[in-house]
């Protein structure tokens, strides 16, 4: 997979990596082969993610941001 293969070449201590698309939860098993990742997604492989019509990001972007997660 094109994503895990960029992540294996980062040398770093920790990895987290935010997934918002719709259907991002089916992106776990391909990416959390490593010890140093943390995964987060907006929903699992069989949902999807919305955005608001309020805001220019989406529900799951507004939470990240609200926690100041990023």
């Amino acid at each position: 997979m094109i994503i895990d293969d960029a992540l294996d070449d980062i040398t770093c201590g920790e990895i987290y990596i935010f997934l918002g698309p719709c259907h991002s939860g089916s992106f776990i098993d391909d990416l959390e082969d490593e010890q140093n990742r943390a995964i987060y997604t907006s929903c699992s492989s069989g949902e999807s993610s919305y955005a608001t019509y309020e805001e220019d990001h989406s529900v799951w972007d507004w939470a990240i941001i609200q926690r100041n997660l990023l």
